[in-house]
């Protein structure tokens, strides 16, 4: 079945206003393990420094980073790192936050593979092997159970990677190395409580860095923040309220005549949404494109919650 082409969806109530901010707002904690020596890991960012705990006295825990650049933090398995509890840890993400992970395992971490868990908050969330198809994933304690996400892949002995975990309030989410790997729903609130942070347990490997934000990253910040380019400012240009999305005949996303890509896209409209909870979607069609990629746009607007109204025919050329 196809419909007359590049479905256009104008955002009838869409108005904001430009925003900037730094990609380091909202950054909570930021654990680079280059101490080198001693028995803690300091917070770069807000004090939440860790203890070290049943690391070996005679071995030297603390190894060259990616590139050879600051060191990192070498696991055997059993030792972990201890960060008590505050609120910035727990309560205050209940609404959203972003967790990323520079690390090397030691050994291979199968797809399939269970048992290896570099970080744990209580029942709130984890990153860890074996709870859904990957070899590190991304796990969020709700009030209707556990949800996981995984990255779909194994990971090798040796290499460093880029890990990125966001909760934005609705939907779990994970990244490798800058690329969208997953996402699920997430049926009701995160849990949180009073349970220490635990870096490293049953991980054998060596995290290099581990950053907590305190809000959902977009995909732009998350490949700046990969890159260590925290200071870089991002700015969302404003969603006007004559804006027009179009999906092309060949599958090309256009927004107010730019081309913009998926996840762009979910993000600018999960803003403008934000801004404006009464943003409403209306559709109207040209010439030949898929039905399969109207529809994949109509869950879109579901997912984000933004309502749409009834198709009309528009027979200008949408290009």
């Amino acid at each position: 079945m196809t419909v007359p082409s590049a479905w256009s969806l104008s955002l009838l109530l869409g108005m904001t206003s430009i925003q900037a901010w730094a990609v380091k707002d909202g950054l909570v904690a930021a654990w680079h393990f280059d101490e080198g020596s001693g028995p803690t890991a300091s917070d770069a960012a807000g004090g939440h420094d860790g203890i070290l705990v049943d690391f070996d006295a005679a071995g030297v825990p603390w190894v060259a980073g990616p590139d050879g650049k600051g060191t990192a933090l070498s696991f055997d398995g059993k030792a972990h790192v201890r960060v008590p509890h505050a609120p910035s840890l727990g309560e205050d993400l209940a609404g959203g936050f972003t967790l990323m992970a520079r690390f090397r395992p030691a050994i291979r971490l199968s797809a399939t593979g269970a048992g290896r868990c570099l970080l744990s908050k209580g029942g709130s969330f984890h990153l860890l092997q074996g709870i859904g198809h990957g070899g590190m994933n991304f796990l969020v304690g709700t009030r209707r159970g556990h949800h996981g996400v995984g990255i779909g892949r194994s990971l090798r002995a040796g290499t460093w990677y880029h890990l990125a975990a966001v909760h934005d309030g609705t939907t779990a989410r994970i990244h490798l190395d800058g690329l969208l790997k997953g996402s699920v729903p997430l049926p009701s609130p995160m849990v949180t409580d009073e349970a220490d942070l635990l870096i490293g347990t049953s991980f054998r490997g060596d995290p290099d860095q581990l950053l907590l934000w305190n809000r959902p990253l977009g995909f732009e910040e998350i490949r700046l923040a990969m890159k260590g380019d925290l200071d870089v400012e991002v700015e969302a240009p404003p969603i006007r309220g004559d804006a027009v999305i179009r999906i092309l005949a060949d599958g090309t996303i256009m927004l107010q005549d730019r081309e913009v890509d998926a996840e762009e896209l979910v993000d600018r409209l999960r803003q403008a949404s934000r801004a404006d909870p009464d943003l409403r979607i209306g559709f109207r069609a040209e010439r030949d494109t898929s039905a399969r990629d109207v529809l994949s746009l109509m869950e879109l607007m579901r997912a984000l919650d933004i309502s749409y109204i009834s198709m009309g025919l528009d027979k200008r050329d949408p290009r």
